[in-house]
């Protein structure tokens, strides 16, 4: 048996996220979002912090690839 869910889900337009300056975008977005009433500050809250944790995934993709590179050209 699955424990009872606490939150529902929620459906507003976000931006693609395939870099840092989408993800500012992005968390834009949900404070507008926030802001008008599309969804709580709490829901609000817990997007931003799945768009931030996608940009870290984002920002250490990018620097695998630059090391990688990097180590390629010695």
């Amino acid at each position: 048996m699955a424990p009872v869910r606490k939150d529902s889900a929620i459906s507003f337009d976000l931006p693609r996220i395939e870099s840092a300056q989408d993800a500012s975008d992005a968390a834009r977005a949900v404070l507008q979002a926030v802001s008008q009433g599309e969804v709580t500050p709490l829901e609000g809250a817990t997007v931003m912090a799945l768009v931030e944790q996608f940009r870290r995934v984002l920002e250490t993709t990018e620097l695998e690839k630059r090391i990688t590179a990097l180590e390629a050209s010695q």
